[in-house]
């Protein structure tokens, strides 16, 4: 309940307004009001330049996983080792003995 009264302050998300909504200056507005400051070309530049990447990746057909083990762009590396290592962590912890045996 106190989540969703607080959903009433928050604004609006400067990705979505721009992205989805195609709104720039709600965008701009909305980021300036979470950074706290008025110079946010960037931020908005960068925004728009991956919406441009990712609808060239849906263009150009699908991710294997294959592309991601051969490392087919070289930023992939650091999400997929923190990934492999968080997965082998919570194996390792013995949280699912934990979670099985917790029920009851």
């Amino acid at each position: 309940m106190g989540g969703c009264l607080i959903l009433l302050i928050c604004p609006e998300s400067p990705r979505w307004l721009l992205i989805n909504r195609g709104d720039e200056e709600k965008a701009r507005e909305a980021m300036q009001k979470l950074r706290g400051c008025d110079n946010v070309e960037i931020e908005i530049n960068e925004m728009k330049e991956e919406h441009r990447k990712s609808q060239e990746m849906d263009e150009d057909g699908k991710i294997s996983m294959l592309d991601v083990l051969r490392l087919k762009e070289s930023w992939w590396k650091m999400p997929l080792i923190i990934s492999v290592f968080l997965h082998a962590g919570q194996q390792f912890s013995g949280i699912n003995a934990v979670s099985t045996f917790f029920k009851y």
